[in-house]
Parts: structure tokens; sequence; C-alpha cells
């Protein structure tokens, strides 16, 4: 009745995404989490852009800071005298820093606020970004950030998903259906403009393009 033995579940969030648009993500990670959140601090990432335009952005050799006008300018110019070593140290210790918290880590003494949580966020090009926050921080706010988080993170596969969900059951059967077949496309264009597509990813490739022409086949 009370559950003893029974292990709990921890819900798995994203710390990486392959979404392309890199700098939108960071601008939608400070809209969203940052600047509404009373313990929203700032977004720091080893990347630039080369122009207002530019959504996917570059890695730089020196950080960007989408921080806070309203915080105090003492801890502002602290927080902008972290630089890249220090960060790169962040990251290469995750791994050895105490359990986090709803995926949030608290740092001491690396060049942000004491007691800061950290989110790590990394993209397959070697770019890399903090979602910082102030502590102590309430239990239901942290949940409510980090699950926003995870949602802008996500947000280009849980398209995806959204569209495979739509794919009638009768895939294998090869009858042509327009909606399908565009649905089918959207994927297909997807999986094609990844960088480096996994094995997994390279076989479904290999097996729309099939399956799509056969369909097209089929229409005449």
């Amino acid at each position: 009745m009370f559950g003893f033995g029974k292990k709990k579940q921890l819900r798995q969030f994203a710390h990486a995404t392959r979404r392309k648009d890199w700098e939108k993500v960071l601008d939608e990670l400070f809209l969203q989490v940052v600047h509404p959140s009373p313990n929203g601090l700032v977004v720091i990432s080893n990347t630039a852009r080369a122009g207002e335009q530019d959504l996917s952005g570059k890695v730089s050799s020196r950080l960007s800071f989408r921080m806070k006008d309203k915080l105090p300018s003492e801890l502002r110019d602290n927080i902008r005298q972290f630089n890249l070593q220090q960060m790169a140290k962040m990251f290469a210790m995750r791994s050895q820093l105490a359990a986090p918290e709803m995926d949030c880590y608290k740092i001491k003494k690396l060049g942000l606020p004491d007691n800061a949580m950290i989110y790590f966020i990394e993209q397959p090009d070697n770019k890399k970004a903090l979602v910082v926050l102030s502590s102590p921080i309430m239990k239901k706010e942290l949940i409510r950030l980090v699950e926003s988080i995870d949602h802008i993170l996500g947000s280009e596969e849980r398209q995806i998903k959204e569209v495979k969900q739509k794919i009638p059951r009768s895939f294998s059967k090869f009858e042509f259906n327009r909606t399908k077949i565009e649905l089918l496309k959207e994927r297909l264009n997807y999986l094609e403009d990844l960088d480096n597509p996994t094995e997994k990813e390279q076989q479904e490739i290999d097996d729309l393009e099939d399956y799509i022409m056969r369909s097209m086949k089929q229409q005449f």
C-alpha cells in the first residue's frame, strides 16, 4: 500500500539539442526561462552570431552573456568575468559534481555566484551553454523552469514525434495516401539535414526513400 520496494522513476531531462537554430534556442531560454523568473540570472554560451539574421551561430573565442538588466551592477560585473577556460573546466568536471537537483548542479568557487544552480546544455557542433539560476529556489519553481528548458531543447524532436504519430498504421501496406506521403517527406527532409546521422537514422532514411518511391509508382 505504501509502495515499499518500488523504485521511483526519475524523469530524464534534455541536456543536448539537435536544433540547428542554436542562437534562437539561447534566445528562447533567456526570454522564457531566465527573464521571467525571480531566480533567473543569465544564459552563457561559447558561441556568437555573425549578424542579426544568424540563427545558428559559431563557436567563439569569447563567451556570450544573455543577462538580466535589473541585476545589481556588481553581480553583473562578476558574472562577466567568467571566462571560456572556467566554462570548459565546469563541463569537464560535471561528472564529479554532487548529485544534481532536478538536473541542476550547485556550483561553488568556479567563477559564478556561490551556490548558483547550473543547467548544462550542449549541441553536437561543440556548442555549449549554461543556464544559471540563483538559489535558494522553491522546488515548484525549479521544476517549472527545468521543464521549460526541456521543452525548448526538445521542441524539434517533439514536432517530429507528432508528425510520426499522424502517420496511418497502414504504413507497411504501401497504399498511396497523399497526406501520409507528405508527412513522410517532412521526416525524410529532417533526417537528411542532420550533420551526422546515426546508423539507425541512416537506415530510416533508406527505408523512407524506398517506401516513398514505391508509393509514388503505385499512384500511376
